[in-house]
């Protein structure tokens, strides 16, 4: 029983840890800036464009970090509030950040990894006036954080002060994390692929109904080779009783 119970003990206390390490229980630095960090230069970019739920965007920064080296700075780009769009119909750009005025951050033979795993390339011109908030970030206890404590203060502070932001990116670097909301025109941010979620849903239906379509037409062709198959076995059955 005392070994059960030590266990729980140590079992909480290495959780809390774990949530003090991520700075979970710190209030978050959030801030208006006039030169964003790592945004505040013209950067080049390779992204890829992604629909669906922003809970499994984690799986595309994973992603890039797999083909970059470890210090790369990884960029993603939220173009909805998931509170208000439907999940599925949510868009994102994931990738890294290339170089920074021109200069080159990762080495060049890693573009060709990149355009192989199908990563397009794009140039964000600098852009000024962002709210922007810093974290640490160390990993799955820092992304608890980020979802559950430092975006809820994010809106809140952008409640309080009567902002307006039509989006959201993340930067990361080593063990930190840093959250922009442009307060100016971001269509510097807008990759090609992005469309009105109007007419996103538009798409889908499309799609939806071509996929219908598709699946009617085979169900067709297998009927009538079902028909086919059983008039030659009623020929063959009429040829024997002859």
């Amino acid at each position: 029983m005392y070994i059960i119970l030590a266990g729980v003990v140590v079992l909480f206390l290495f959780l809390l840890f774990k949530l003090f390490k991520a700075g979970f229980f710190e209030t978050t630095d959030i801030a208006v800036v006039e030169t964003p960090i790592f945004l505040g230069k013209t950067v080049e970019v390779f992204y890829k464009y992604y629909v669906g739920s922003y809970s499994n965007v984690s799986k595309y920064i994973n992603e890039v970090r797999s083909i970059l080296p470890k210090e790369s700075r990884v960029i993603a780009i939220y173009y909805d509030d998931s509170n208000k769009v439907d999940d599925d119909l949510c868009q994102a750009a994931v990738g890294c950040i290339y170089s920074v005025d021109g200069k080159e951050e990762i080495e060049p033979n890693f573009v060709s990894q990149l355009s192989r795993w199908g990563y397009e390339r794009m140039i964000i011109h600098k852009f000024g006036r962002s709210i922007q908030m810093k974290q640490q970030y160390d990993g799955f206890f820092s992304n608890l954080r980020l979802v559950r404590r430092s975006y809820p203060q994010l809106a809140q502070f952008i409640q309080d002060h009567k902002f307006e932001t039509s989006l959201n990116v993340e930067v990361y670097q080593n063990n930190e994390v840093v959250v922009l909301s442009p307060l100016d025109d971001v269509k510097e941010l807008v990759v090609p692929e992005y469309v009105e979620t109007d007419e996103l849903i538009q798409r889908q239906l499309q799609a939806h109904a071509e996929n219908f379509n598709d699946d009617s037409d085979s169900d067709d062709d297998d009927e009538e080779d079902d028909d086919e198959s059983d008039a030659g076995t009623g020929n063959q059955d009429e040829t024997s009783y002859a």
